[in-house]
């Protein structure tokens, strides 16, 4: 399972995102905040990931476990 588990489960920025990513030099961290955000709602499992956290957990200890286990 593990073997096959690379190629189903990720998914990547998009094109026009890549594209841009590959032209910025030096610091831009308002940039990079916005790709991340961009990011996290068009994948189905950062989607999923947000939805556990929010619904499903309420004391922060597990909130901490759980977004480690995710990373």
């Amino acid at each position: 399972m593990m073997l096959h588990a690379t190629a189903a489960a990720a998914h990547n920025v998009t094109e026009g995102d890549a594209g841009y990513i590959q032209e910025i030099w030096g610091v831009n961290i308002i940039t990079f905040m916005y790709l991340g955000a961009k990011h996290m709602v068009t994948g189905y499992d950062h989607i999923l990931f947000l939805l556990g956290v929010v619904f499903f957990l309420y004391k922060m200890k597990d909130v901490g476990i759980y977004v480690s286990l995710f990373a």
